[in-house]
């Protein structure tokens, strides 16, 4: 795939740690693949892995909060060498400031940003877009996961990045907090055109919010399948459940061969 046209490209990406008495433990093996830039779209894509197979290691790279010890990452055909707010990494457990406020949360990451000028205009809109109207003055209480969530979001939003990745951040909400927040992805990917890279455990949840879903193994990790699912051609037909079953069939198989099934999530 020509560069230029790959949103994010990752080429051989190689992963190990050395722990005490020099034990090698490779995590990630040989990673590569790309998510297309689609001029004036959003998208969700996921990548589904078995526990502890090496999501948030991935992640991390991919923002630069962590190195690859060999291969590359490209973001809009140009190699992505250091964190510059292009990408955003938003953590299993979301973050918040607790002595701040709702406002004040994305402001301050604004301010450290040197993004002043219309500082007022941008919180009051991603505020609503993440459905945090009248909670401005708000304290977020350290366990409410998915009002943090929803901060992290707001802050990611504010400085327009290009990708905004997920690691894994709602097997820690309850279901109804799972499904309003799924609405609010697919709503800031088809309505607002903002990019998200999701890792998850979660076949059921991928296949909600995907348009694009990579299966990745463990010890060491591995892409070893893709999937495209063309939701859009598919809505208000009778062929739409049907769809998803074969393809969380196909899901669950793949995972078989790997011998992977027993630590893949299949409900919301």
């Amino acid at each position: 795939m020509n560069l230029s046209k790959a949103l994010l490209e990752l080429t051989n990406i190689k992963k190990q740690y050395i722990h005490v008495g020099g034990i090698v433990h490779p995590v990630l093996e040989d990673i590569s693949f790309n998510i297309p830039n689609s001029q004036n779209e959003g998208s969700v894509t996921s990548v589904i892995a078995p526990l502890s197979a090496g999501k948030s290691t991935l992640l991390k790279i991919i923002s630069r909060i962590e190195r690859e010890d060999e291969g590359s990452v490209f973001l809009c055909g140009e190699k992505y060498t250091e964190p510059c707010g292009k990408i955003v990494y938003i953590p299993e457990r979301p973050s918040s400031y607790p002595w701040l406020n709702t406002a004040d949360n994305v402001k301050f990451i604004l301010d450290s940003l040197g993004l002043k000028e219309t500082i007022d205009e941008t919180v009051n809109h991603v505020i609503t877009l993440c459905g945090l109207n009248g909670y401005e003055g708000h304290i977020p209480h350290n366990k409410s996961y998915g009002f943090r969530f929803r901060i992290s979001l707001a802050r990611a939003l504010a400085i327009k990045p290009k990708l905004i990745l997920l690691d894994d951040c709602f097997k820690i909400m309850d279901s109804e907090t799972k499904l309003e927040i799924y609405s609010l992805l697919l709503h800031l990917s088809h309505k607002e055109k903002f990019k998200f890279l999701l890792a998850t455990t979660n076949i059921q949840e991928a296949l909600k919010l995907s348009g694009k879903i990579f299966l990745m193994s463990a010890s060491p990790a591995k892409i070893f399948e893709q999937y495209e699912i063309e939701i859009e051609s598919l809505k208000g037909s009778l062929l739409l459940k049907s769809k998803l079953v074969e393809l969380r069939r196909d899901i669950e198989n793949s995972f078989r061969k790997e011998n992977v099934i027993q630590t893949i999530t299949f409900s919301i």
